[in-house]
């Protein structure tokens, strides 16, 4: 399982690099933009920036010697620095499927966007019990779990957020981001957003789900499917099984929105791919509303 697992991360990782080092463009400068950014320059647009950010007034002015008109999109720098808290859920549900492959990719997209914002960053990552790493950079996020997963470490344990939360109680005015599928209970995810909100953290969730969690692979049959956390077997028509499981992620869902939670749901392989921009949206638009929410530039 350790190899198998390592490769997989491994493979998440590199898929990502291309685009993570396109945010990681000098100091306290990122190609994304979000609230709370200054813009700094112009540059070229390339494939794959966002078509909001385009200057279409001086897009309109430049051309090329071929007569082509050229596109510019606007460069931002972010405010400096921001503690975060990285939640890296790495209990035995996380091993099903391509959840590692989406793993290795987030972990490298946000890592070096946090880096490219100069943020300090902590790391607590869930098994079955709770570590804490500080990483000289968050450029080293994605290598600080790629070597758990590859000593055969992870994954393992069925933690839930409740002790995290415990884990963060003396934890104030910090963005969070929690990564993690959706083998939580929805009053144990209700729990966790209660007390980040009592403790005045701003949460930004990533939920990692692999397709045949909620697309049954075939039809009309019948059978028992084990919990890879607890173990607990589960019977029956396999379409029921499923039902009941797209009602659970909707109940997420609705807890998500419920505590107006920013959250970005990845499908697979594909998902994380598609879903890259929102990732770094999603992250600038958490830290900056912390900034925004207590008034204060100088917080750390």
């Amino acid at each position: 399982m350790s190899s198998s697992a390592c490769r997989l991360f491994d493979r998440g990782l590199r898929s990502a690099r291309g685009f993570a080092e396109s945010l990681y463009t000098g100091l306290s400068r990122s190609r994304e933009t979000g609230l709370g950014l200054e813009y700094v320059d112009f540059r070229d647009y390339v494939y794959g920036d966002d078509i909001r950010y385009v200057d279409w007034r001086l897009s309109a002015r430049r051309v090329d010697p071929s007569g082509e008109h050229r596109l510019v999109v606007k460069v931002f720098q972010a405010e400096r620095m921001i503690n975060t808290v990285f939640v890296v859920d790495l209990t035995a549900s996380m091993g099903f499927g391509e959840k590692l492959w989406m793993l290795g990719y987030v972990s490298m997209v946000l890592g070096s966007l946090a880096a490219s914002l100069e943020d300090n960053v902590t790391v607590l990552v869930i098994r079955d019990d709770i570590r804490a790493y500080v990483p000289r950079s968050p450029r080293e996020l994605p290598l600080l779990l790629e070597g758990i997963v590859c000593r055969g470490e992870a994954p393992q344990g069925d933690l839930g957020l409740d002790g995290v939360a415990k884990r963060l109680h003396r934890a104030r005015y910090r963005p969070v981001v929690l990564v993690t599928d959706y083998a939580h209970g929805t009053e144990e995810f209700y729990g966790f957003l209660r007390a980040m909100r009592a403790q005045r953290n701003r949460v930004y969730s990533v939920l990692l789900l692999d397709r045949y969690e909620v697309e049954e692979p075939i039809e009309n049959a019948v059978v028992a499917l084990v919990d890879p956390e607890t173990g607990a077997v589960a019977r029956g028509r396999l379409r029921s099984l499923y039902d009941a499981a797209r009602r659970h992620v909707a109940g997420v869902r609705a807890v998500a929105k419920l505590y107006s939670v920013s959250f970005t749901e990845l499908l697979g392989k594909t998902g994380a791919i598609a879903m890259r921009h929102r990732l770094v949206n999603g992250y600038l638009r958490t830290r900056s509303g912390l900034r925004a929410a207590l008034g204060s530039p100088a917080l750390g």
